[in-house]
């Protein structure tokens, strides 16, 4: 009940299923996001050179670049509810390995580990709700998903970054494989969708071959739609990647505590829970492309302007600035993904979107270690928000005509 008065209040009427899920995602994101800012100061007090610890932090996408697409397939035969199991009993155990293996190495491997638990749920969760809403809910329902992985990705940094502080960074790396059971316990209890939705399909439905899922796959990444949600989805997300590789680097070195570290990683998601619930006021004022447009400068902005301030301060104002970015992005590509999909492939199409995200993020973090190796930390900020400034100006010059003909068509 508590849960349907809040969802009402801030969304108007929402399905329980949806809070249900959304419920699930947030205490995922919650101990997803507890080690990450954590993981590069760990590997810089041991001494790792900038290059090595961008290799690690990439490795976060390296199976979850293989696995996403099978992933999306996986859930469209046996349900989101397994899926998600499977992915929380990988987060603990990558808990695990943080705690009682502090070095290069397991650190590598816990990494891999949370990487392949993050595509699983997050996967399984999009597709649950891409299958339990509308065509004309579907905006809101994503908004509220949004909504619930940002309050998670809020708690979780900060949270993080206390509990290092005042405990240890063991008992923080501990609390992710909590996390992970409490996701698992709720995750068994997951409703059903609708029978008829391939995403409660079960085990013993007769499954498509290879070739007819390549020729889905190349019909969505010839749909507009489904290009402009990988590309929207992977400028942010690989410009963004900064966030988990070198920024908590960049802090600590200007005198940052790991608590203060953690306090600024929150604020990027404290402006997730403001933005989300206006998306679809600025999706139906501005439309998806001009409204991406607008949001990936504002965040090309906050990273740019970063390596320049010290103060917490403007710090503050450029995190609340750049979350702005995430919170809007993120889930205008799962929208337009789920509108270039039919209703038995929206599993694929997620994991196919997944596939493009976890590319540049295992990219990112490479690329972004030698820029730093070689021209310094202030360097990769600048690069970072170019590479936001390219994703608008694609848009604009290559996707200006998408919108009008989607409306069109719809009217």
């Amino acid at each position: 009940m508590l849960l349907r008065r809040i969802g009402r209040t801030l969304f108007g009427s929402v399905e329980p299923r949806l809070l249900f899920i959304c419920v699930v995602a947030a205490i995922h994101f919650a101990g997803a996001t507890m080690p990450r800012l954590l993981i590069p100061l760990h590997l810089a007090e041991m001494g790792t050179p900038p290059e090595l610890t961008g290799i690690v932090v990439s490795t976060y996408a390296l199976f979850p670049l293989f696995i996403a697409l099978p992933g999306g397939i996986l859930i469209d035969r046996l349900g989101s509810r397994a899926t998600i199991i499977a992915g929380a009993t990988l987060e603990v155990i990558s808990a695990y390995i943080l705690v009682r293996h502090p070095a290069i190495l397991p650190v590598t491997m816990a990494t891999i580990l949370a990487g392949m638990a993050n595509v699983l749920v997050v996967v399984a969760s999009q597709s649950y709700v891409a299958a339990i809403g509308t065509s004309r809910s579907r905006a809101n329902d994503f908004a509220v998903f949004g909504f619930a992985t940002a309050a998670g990705q809020l708690v979780g940094p900060l949270l993080g970054g206390i509990i290092s502080d005042s405990l240890g960074r063991s008992v923080a790396f501990a609390g992710v494989g909590v996390a992970g059971i409490i996701a698992a316990a709720i995750g068994s209890r997951l409703p059903p969708t609708d029978p008829r939705s391939p995403v409660g399909a079960t085990p013993g439905e007769p499954s498509e071959g290879v070739r007819e899922l390549m020729g889905v796959t190349r019909g969505l990444l010839r749909d507009p739609r489904a290009q402009m949600s990988i590309i929207i989805s992977g400028c942010a997300l690989g410009a963004f990647s900064i966030n988990t590789s070198f920024y908590p680097v960049f802090l600590q070195s200007i005198g940052y505590s790991d608590g203060s570290i953690g306090l600024l990683g929150s604020l990027r998601q404290m402006s997730a829970l403001v933005v989300r619930p206006l998306l679809g006021y600025l999706v139906g004022s501005f439309g998806q492309r001009r409204t991406v447009q607008g949001v990936l400068l504002i965040g090309a902005l906050a990273i740019g302007g970063t390596p320049f301030v010290v103060a917490l301060g403007p710090l503050a104002l450029l995190a609340l600035l750049g979350g702005t970015t995430t919170a809007l992005t993120q889930p205008i590509s799962m929208i337009m993904m789920a509108e270039g999909a039919d209703d038995e492939h929206r599993g694929l199409a997620m994991g196919l979107r997944l596939t493009g995200n976890r590319l540049v993020q295992f990219l990112g973090p490479i690329l972004l270690g030698m820029v730093v190796a070689y021209v310094g930390i202030a360097s990769s900020f600048i690069g970072a928000a170019a590479v936001l400034i390219f994703g608008a100006l694609l848009l604009h010059y290559r996707y200006s005509h998408v919108e009008e003909v989607t409306h069109d068509a719809r009217g």
